[in-house]
């Protein structure tokens, strides 16, 4: 019987070494740590930060009602798009609502995600409230007073809508309404409504067709509101995630009655 000299064994051990440090990480590394979110890529480390900057990526979409701004400024509007859009998706509600007399403010959200396409913090209306508030009150400054900011509108749609329902239900004195379409995204819906000082409307509308998972945001959405008892109106339609077929229509009719509760 040949034995292995000492030569061999000291490369079969190298080899064995080799091979360990070769293999890829196996179950107990992978179980303990998160699956990366499509925030934690490093276009996006950013986001960290929880300060938000006030300066938009692009500049925001303003549209203005035709005539005179009456005392105080025009009620305003604002419009968050969903994950990888853009402020130009908005544009066309945004003239509805200029028709009906309110200012429109078309807003993109703080973080790129791929050229030309933004989303709000994963998670966090909190930063999404500083970030608006902030661009939409050096917005007013430049329009000289066209605008009341005093309390705003709320219109989103998808990732948009959902952070636009958390604002509201949050931070009752700066929103007086929201109008949400489709609301989903990386973001739950809100836990609870706090009781706000004066009147806030929601309409939340919401596709049969949609994805389940879209669904359920929808759903979690109008339980939470519904018992609320605050004053909202739930919306569905055939279609998937986006809007109502008859949009144009529905958004005219939902304006025209904010215009009217602030004259």
């Amino acid at each position: 019987m040949q034995y292995p000299t000492k030569l061999s064994c000291i490369l079969l051990a190298l080899l064995m070494c080799a091979a360990c440090e070769s293999r890829p990480a196996q179950s107990v590394q992978q179980a303990d740590t998160p699956a990366p979110s499509p925030a934690s890529s490093p276009a996006q480390q950013a986001e960290a930060d929880p300060t938000p900057d006030v300066q938009p990526p692009v500049a925001p979409v303003v549209l203005l009602p035709d005539g005179e701004s009456p005392d105080g400024g025009w009620p305003t509007l604002v419009m968050l798009h969903g994950y990888r859009s853009s402020q130009r998706d908005f544009v066309p509600v945004g003239r509805l609502a200029a028709a009906e007399g309110i200012a429109a403010i078309s807003l993109p959200a703080p973080f790129e995600r791929g050229e030309g396409h933004y989303h709000w913090k994963q998670g966090e209306p909190e930063h999404t409230h500083a970030y608006l508030q902030g661009v939409v009150g050096k917005l007013a400054e430049a329009k000289d007073g066209k605008l009341d900011t005093g309390r705003l509108w709320l219109a989103g749609f998808s990732q948009g809508a959902m952070h636009s329902v958390h604002l509201a239900a949050k931070y009752p004195d700066a929103y007086r309404g929201v109008l949400a379409i489709s609301p989903a995204g990386w973001t739950p819906a809100p836990d609870a409504v706090v009781e706000p000082e004066v009147r806030r409307d929601f309409v939340v509308i919401g596709g049969r067709a949609e994805k389940a998972r879209y669904r359920d945001s929808f759903f979690a959405t109008r339980d939470l509101l519904t018992k609320s008892q605050l004053p909202v109106e739930i919306i569905e339609h055939d279609g998937g995630h986006r809007f109502p077929p008859n949009w144009r229509a529905q958004f005219a009719r939902i304006f025209a009655a904010w215009a009217d509760e602030t004259r």
